[in-house]
């Protein structure tokens, strides 16, 4: 009789850990459409819940805002742009690597029908708080930090090489969120295809290319 009640207990414990999971993914997929159609600013909480068919006080158990539903998304898009620049051959130059790393991350997600452009799109909003902020200071920091490596490696002899490399990874994040500017004002608040994105985004680092090709000796 106890073992019964063990599996039993067991199994309810199961099927309220699945609907949990159910509906943290419903609240998410809702949020993820919503941000996508009308921008995260443009979202409201109750746009949703109402989506998922589930109640406030429901989204509230999982979330403490809709900023929640957004940052892990912004978090996991930008570490692998990171990663795929750290991982470029020593070789490349280091803004055209960065570009590659971007386009590579564009790609993927492209053939997992989800550009998730979002993120550079609305980065320091009014409605964000300091936590999304942090996110997007965080990862320049660490691309200015990848960015320096490389360029150490390229010319060892540099000076003001911490100066150097900020100013180019910074460069690089404004030609990104320039391009997705550009993209959402061209396309009426939707984004265009890929190939648009990536001609684009092309053209915005041709721009700062000069920037790249300066001695910080000169």
């Amino acid at each position: 009789m106890l073992e019964w009640l063990v599996m039993e207990g067991t199994q309810e414990h199961g099927r309220r850990e699945r609907k949990k999971a159910d509906t943290r993914r419903a609240l998410l997929s809702a949020a993820r459409s919503l941000f996508d159609a009308q921008g995260f600013s443009g979202t409201t909480v109750q746009q949703i819940v109402d989506l998922a068919d589930v109640s406030d006080r429901t989204f509230f158990r999982y979330f403490q805002s809709k900023e929640d539903l957004l940052l892990p998304d912004i978090a996991g898009f930008l570490d692998r742009i990171a990663m795929e620049f750290e991982a470029a051959p020593s070789s490349d130059h280091p803004l055209g690597a960065l570009l590659r790393a971007v386009e590579a991350v564009l790609r993927d997600d492209a053939a997992q029908g989800n550009i998730l452009m979002l993120p550079l799109r609305e980065p320091w909003n009014e409605s964000m708080t300091a936590r999304t902020v942090k996110v997007f200071i965080d990862w320049e920091q660490s691309l200015a930090g990848i960015m320096g490596d490389k360029i150490r490696l390229l010319d060892p002899g540099i000076s003001d090489l911490d100066l150097f490399a900020g100013v180019m990874a910074r460069c690089g994040v404004a030609a990104m969120r320039s391009t997705l500017w550009t993209l959402r004002d061209l396309g009426g608040n939707r984004l265009s295809g890929l190939d648009d994105s990536i001609r684009l985004l092309r053209r915005a680092f041709e721009l700062i290319e000069p920037i790249g090709s300066l001695s910080a000796n000169s």
